[in-house]
């Protein structure tokens, strides 16, 4: 593999994103959705208890409720995707997003996405950034594993005969910057609201502007 030759005003060149809490401001629609399955099976739940419980995964705030109200924790994801899917058009981009993908892009940067979603995921993106600057994608119909195993990032490595020293991970979870380690890149956490202050990373972020500061 070598390293890319272009722009050297960059510190990285290879750009690994997360979708939910990274790019896009996904957050707020999934625990709104949350909240009212939680009501409806009798349980209310405020949303700082949601998000945190969201940082974690998705799963984990299925099964608290789940548990809490006894509904069957697959008839609540159903219906979770279900309610999702017909809002999709509430999801945004986080602040910042357009700015930085661009301004990487116009610098020498790739760009690559690495979620847990599917296909729907790249649309929203797509709507939303008409000039999509990513290359290629790495979503849940393929099939590898979940984060942090590196396997999706490998993946793309090898795919783009990426350095995974030229390249940078960065997401808003543990799980993001793990993933990046455990693949040889450095590992950037989008940590707005300072939940793991002890989680190990190269670079630590509360705006994705920032990121712009520490790579040119």
């Amino acid at each position: 593999m070598s390293r890319f030759s272009g722009s050297h005003s960059l510190k990285y060149h290879a750009f690994f994103w997360d979708y939910d809490g990274t790019l896009m401001d996904t957050y707020p629609l999934m625990c709104d959705i949350l909240r009212d399955l939680a009501r409806a099976s009798g349980w209310n739940m405020e949303m700082p208890e949601l998000l945190s419980l969201m940082k974690h995964s998705l799963t984990t705030c299925l099964s608290a409720i789940s548990e809490k109200t006894g509904e069957d924790r697959d008839v609540l994801l159903r219906r979770f995707r279900e309610e999702e899917l017909l809002r999709q058009s509430e999801v945004r981009l986080m602040p910042g997003t357009a700015e930085v993908l661009r301004t990487l892009r116009d610098r020498g940067g790739r760009h690559f996405l690495v979620t847990h979603r599917d296909a729907l995921a790249l649309r929203r993106l797509r709507e939303l950034l008409p000039d999509c600057p990513f290359e290629d994608s790495v979503i849940s119909d393929l099939g590898f594993p979940r984060k942090p195993d590196p396997a999706c990032l490998e993946y793309l490595l090898s795919r783009h005969r990426l350095d995974p020293r030229d390249a940078l991970m960065t997401g808003d979870r543990p799980l993001d910057t793990q993933c990046g380690h455990r693949a040889g890149t450095a590992a950037c956490l989008l940590d707005s609201e300072e939940r793991f202050p002890q989680e190990p990373c190269d670079i630590r972020i509360r705006d994705l502007k920032e990121l712009l500061q520490h790579v040119m």
